[in-house]
């Protein structure tokens, strides 16, 4: 039933000529079906509807197909939608196809308004011309392309780095029909880099400025990074020479008597056994050139997640601390030896004093030819010996009593010349080589004799047969970073005395105690071993040091250095003809607390024509003082008294008898008169163990500077 079945079309069909649409049928079957409905109407010549021509389509499967169809573009635009990433098509000419919803934030459109327009209508010429040049490259690549691009978001104008893949889709002709793309906002994940970058770059500052060597080990002991300063010290060039190298082969292990230690029992490896740090300095690393130094280490496990991953050892060089350490330990050991021989000086010079003065006492009554004169000469012989070996116990010491002088060192070493070439002898070659202008040195002559004639008789002992001694002098200035190399080296001018030769040599063995007393190479009788002691506290008290360089049958080289002296020079007091050695009746006041040697001295001042108070103790001097009504012209002590020292006394005398004089007398200088064995000026010291004629000179001596 025509009629029935489609009132609404021909409602339709009164209205217009020809009609066309849709239909949803029901078939007789029950089943429903779609249908294209095409037909035209005839009229009459008054409108009215006469009949109409209809041809139905059955489209029901083509319905099926486009349902289908816009199910699965439903799915799509979901799935495009949903995707984190911006997505957008565009044809051949850059026109806008399609954007998903990310793509619709950056713009800040919505997919209807952004289809159809190109990225001129929403970005600023250069980033559309950028845009459109970049499909470009990917059309004409045939494959997707990968660029980085900055933009600015329209909706909110926040700028931002997109990681970009353009693809170009073809057809199946293979034309071009258009240009997909992908993009990532990437800003964030590029921000976090470059910070982890500038924090990797920090690190690696900070590690690389440290004067630290610095690595790290895996589990199995290979390098996983190395400072610059670890390189330098390993002597490698760059990191990637050392990187994945085992550090077991870097490293000689030493256990604490010296002997080679397993790797297992290597104190640098226990953090990798044990999880816990270790600090060592027993170790002997190994550079690039096989060479090995000491070093100190320390190591830190290096954990993930709570399980060890490795470790990082940071390590020093510890040559130059170790010297310094040796150089202090020897520096203390030298002072302890002076110590002990200053105070074994002490008490020997005044037991050879008595020995000196009983015999030359002695000597006044005994016949001239006969034995005993002979005996009492010899033994003032063995006494002065003795005394020699004294007082270089006590030049080594520093306790030696110098009268410094303002002297040029070119000077006094050409008055030597004669007397050296008579001591090393006519097989040897003594050359001398003065420096130019050089600086005044302020030091006593007689010290300089000393120290040349050391230094002389060493050479000429070391050459066999026929050599060459070289000495010259120079001026040299030291700074902080030159005195770091010398040990007792302090900034400032200084003249530098150098004794060489071409003999033996010496191994450093016999180096290392070259300036301790009684330390000799020289066979029994040959020498006593006090030489190279006593120049060694002459250098010391003169605020010196000195260098030795040696090597088994290359030579020796001494480089003695002396302050250079800026001041004006200080005159003698006196200048004349020396005094007679007799008194004249002069009253003198000794005090000795060694009684042998108060009487013996009582004695050969009373010989001498004085007349002679004796005190064994400062209060009994102090008592003689008072009670002497007469004038009392010298005073001589000892310098080293129970009660008070020699100074103190005649200080306190002196408030009796403003007009005595004083003599002081010692084994070894003592610091109330002297600094470093130097006397203060108007200061008279007389040295123990001395003679009768030295005795004589200085009392009147010390009586005629008044």
């Amino acid at each position: 039933d025509t009629r029935a079945s489609f009132p609404e079309v021909f409602t339709t069909f009164k209205r217009v000529r020809q009609i066309d649409g849709e239909l949803q049928l029901l078939r007789k079957d029950g089943k429903k079906i779609s249908v294209l409905l095409a037909g035209r109407v005839q009229l009459d010549r008054d409108g009215i509807f006469l009949k109409t021509h209809c041809i139905l389509t059955d489209i029901t499967e083509r319905k099926q197909i486009e349902a289908a169809l816009e199910a699965e573009r439903t799915r799509l635009r979901t799935l495009v939608n949903t995707i984190p990433d911006m997505v957008w098509l565009k044809d051949p000419n850059g026109v806008f196809l399609a954007a998903n919803h990310e793509f619709e934030k950056l713009m800040g459109a919505a997919e209807m308004d952004i289809i159809g327009k190109t990225d001129y209508d929403f970005f600023p010429p250069e980033i559309a011309g950028f845009f459109r040049e970049n499909d470009k490259k990917a059309a004409l690549a045939g494959k997707p392309t990968v660029n980085e691009e900055w933009v600015t978001y329209a909706s909110n104008g926040q700028r931002a780095l997109l990681e970009t893949i353009k693809t170009p889709m073809v057809n199946d002709d293979g034309h071009l029909v258009g240009v997909l793309g992908i993009a990532r906002d990437i800003t964030d994940a590029r921000l976090t880099e470059e910070a982890l970058r500038e924090s990797e770059e920090r690190v690696s500052q900070i590690l690389n400025s440290t004067a630290e060597g610095i690595y790290g080990l895996d589990l199995l002991g290979n390098c996983t990074f190395c400072n610059t300063s670890g390189l330098k010290l390993l002597g490698y060039r760059n990191e990637h020479v050392i990187i994945g190298q085992n550090m077991h082969t870097l490293i000689r292990h030493t256990k604490d008597d010296g002997t080679p230690c397993p790797l297992e029992e290597c104190e640098v490896f226990k953090t990798l056994n044990a999880g816990r740090p270790v600090h060592s300095d027993k170790h002997v690393f190994l550079k690039a050139d096989g060479a090995g130094f000491p070093a100190e280490f320390w190591t830190h496990p290096i954990f993930k997640n709570s399980e060890l991953v490795g470790t990082v050892v940071t390590f020093i060089d510890i040559t130059e601390r170790i010297s310094l350490e040796n150089q202090y330990l020897h520096a203390q050991k030298m002072e302890a030896i002076g110590t002990l021989a200053g105070g074994v000086a002490h008490d020997f010079n005044n037991m050879l004093q008595v020995i000196l003065g009983c015999s030359h006492m002695a000597l006044k009554d005994a016949p001239p030819q006969g034995p005993l004169h002979t005996n009492l000469t010899e033994i003032q012989k063995a006494a002065q010996r003795s005394a020699d070996l004294t007082r270089q116990l006590l030049a080594f010491a520093r306790k030696q009593t110098v009268t410094p002088k303002v002297l040029d060192l070119n000077d006094t070493i050409t008055d030597m010349l004669k007397m050296i070439r008579r001591l090393i002898g006519e097989d040897i070659d003594l050359a001398w080589h003065p420096g130019s202008n050089i600086w005044k040195i302020r030091m006593d002559p007689a010290q300089i004799d000393q120290i040349l004639a050391n230094l002389a008789v060493n050479a000429r002992d070391a050459i066999a047969g026929v050599g060459k001694i070289t000495m010259q002098t120079r001026n040299i200035i030291f700074d902080e970073t030159r005195c770091a190399d010398y040990a007792g080296c302090v900034p400032g001018s200084y003249v530098m005395l150098a004794v060489s030769d071409d003999g033996c040599g010496m191994a450093k063995t016999v180096l290392d105690h070259l300036f301790e007393p009684f330390f000799t190479t020289k066979g029994l009788g040959q020498g006593t071993g006090l030489g190279l002691a006593t120049v060694y506290g002459i250098v010391k008290q003169n605020d010196g040091f000195i260098a030795v360089s040696s090597e088994p049958g290359k030579g020796t080289s001494f480089k003695i250095y002396l302050p250079s002296f800026a001041g004006s020079e200080v005159k003698p007091l006196l200048e004349g003809e020396e005094a007679p050695l007799r008194g004249n009746g002069e009253t003198l006041l000794i005090v000795e607390d060694e009684k042998p040697i108060l009487e013996v001295c009582k004695q050969i001042l009373e010989y001498l024509g004085y007349k002679v108070l004796i005190a064994e103790r400062p209060g009994e001097a102090m008592q003689v003082a008072r009670s002497y009504s007469g004038a009392i012209d010298m005073l001589i002590t000892d310098m080293i008294m129970p009660e008070m020292n020699g100074r103190q006394l005649a200080n306190r005398i002196a408030e009796l008898k403003p007009e005595l004089r004083s003599l002081f007398m010692s084994g070894y200088t003592a610091d109330a008169i002297a600094r470093d064995g130097v006397l203060e000026n108007g200061v008279h010291f007389l040295q123990k163990p001395f003679s009768v004629p030295d005795l004589a000179l200085k009392v009147k001596e010390a009586l005629q500077k008044y």
